[in-house]
């Protein structure tokens, strides 16, 4: 019963696409990331989460994953796979994602079948060429520890990534910097924690006069406990 409290209370928080890369004649392979927090103590475990998006061009996609957990208080990063026979572009698509939780303890509590959705744009980040994406591995990071973060781009390119201190009313300041090409994992360990004065830190990413930055919501930004 507690846990059918907690499903009504979490929801996504952010969706991006996350790396594309054609796998043969009018045949593109599309990773979709979803960040969805956890907040609570207990686990929650779905029966099955999708997510339907239809771009302006005409593109659209399907992808779910069955028997998912949320782990408990932290952020929950899931990858979905989608093959699509056009790359979507035009701005940006809409997308709708649904979850619904385990059916047993539904079915053993004789609740009526329950489905959440929530509806949400992504930006595809193909208006321009290479495409680019970065993310962090987790968030669950302390002020002294290290995380990781990935770069990716398509066609393979070269990259420079930057981690850029987001300060409470200043411009960002770049603290960590580092090159590479197509896609690479790198270490960073941030000197100092999340506060009033600091909310955080974004990753900046420069490939073939390409310029990309993580959406301002956190997630996809990194806060980081003391």
């Amino acid at each position: 019963m507690i846990e059918l409290y907690v499903i009504f209370s979490v929801q996504p928080a952010y969706i991006e696409i996350s790396r594309v890369n054609k796998t043969g004649p009018g045949n593109y392979s599309i990773e979709v990331t979803l960040y969805f927090p956890n907040d609570y103590l207990l686990p929650v475990r779905l029966g099955e989460l999708a997510l339907t998006a239809l771009c302006p061009n005409g593109s659209s996609f399907r992808a779910s994953l069955s028997n998912v957990t949320l782990m408990p208080r932290i952020v929950n990063i899931i990858r979905f796979r989608a093959h699509t026979d056009m790359l979507p572009s035009g701005g940006g698509c809409k997308v709708v994602c649904s979850w619904a939780p385990d059916p047993l303890p539904v079915y053993l509590l004789g609740i009526h079948v329950l489905n959440f959705t929530r509806e949400d744009e992504i930006q595809t980040g193909l208006e321009k060429m290479p495409f680019v994406w970065a993310g962090w591995r987790s968030f669950a990071v302390k002020s002294g520890n290290c995380t990781y973060f990935e770069v990716y781009t398509y066609p393979p390119s070269a990259y420079e990534a930057r981690v850029v201190a987001d300060y409470l009313s200043m411009p960002g300041i770049p603290v960590y910097s580092v090159t590479g090409f197509g896609h690479g994992i790198h270490e960073f360990c941030p000197r100092e924690p999340s506060s009033f004065r600091l909310k955080g830190y974004y990753i900046v990413v420069l490939s073939e006069g390409k310029s990309w930055q993580q959406a301002d919501s956190y997630p996809p930004r990194l806060s980081v406990s003391p």
